[in-house]
């Protein structure tokens, strides 16, 4: 099966409605999530001045052949639906926007009182290994990104994209990020 990227532009509000509602959720292998405050602060003050959020990459899901565990964003609550998309990457400025400006929840951030990221987070060959433990023999055909700490999954991928602004780079071992996280 061969699978071919798109690209669709989907309103702001459409995305956080789909999140509350859980059409759009997280596959189980997906690290959980550990922005901080500045950092949350950082993408509610780039929206507010209209500069774009970045990309997010969503797997269709219901492929009767791929099956994926799958749960809620944070802050959302359990829902008993089958979704219709998965998050594969975004899933940080996601649930950061969606906590800070659709939830009615107080925001849950991930920072102790000295501004330390608490719980785990997954980065670089971390990725790799719980991608591997969840499923394994699996093969990466195309993966997308704007961050070096993705550049074991770009090394596994068929083909690899880099993320920059609204542009999808061909990725070559030994590209220099501007984005280092």
């Amino acid at each position: 099966m061969i699978i071919s990227p798109s690209s669709l532009d989907t309103n702001l509000s459409q995305l956080l409605d789909e999140v509350n509602s859980g059409k759009t959720q997280l596959p189980e292998f997906q690290r959980d999530w550990t922005w901080d405050d500045n950092r949350i602060r950082g993408i509610i003050a780039s929206l507010s001045q209209g500069y774009p959020m970045g990309a997010i990459m969503r797997l269709q899901h219901g492929n009767p052949d791929i099956k994926f565990k799958y749960r809620t964003i944070k802050g959302v609550g359990q829902r008993d639906l089958t979704p219709d998309f998965l998050v594969l990457d975004g899933q940080q400025r996601l649930t950061s926007i969606y906590q800070s400006t659709y939830s009615q929840n107080p925001v849950a951030t991930k920072t102790d009182k000295e501004g330390h990221i608490i719980g785990k987070n997954c980065k670089g060959e971390e990725k790799v290994k719980r991608l591997a433990s969840t499923i394994p023999n699996a093969q990466i055909v195309t993966s997308y990104s704007d961050s070096e700490s993705d550049l074991p999954i770009l090394n596994l991928a068929k083909t690899a994209y880099v993320v920059e602004g609204n542009k999808l780079i061909p990725y070559v071992r030994g590209y220099k990020f501007k984005n280092k996280n």
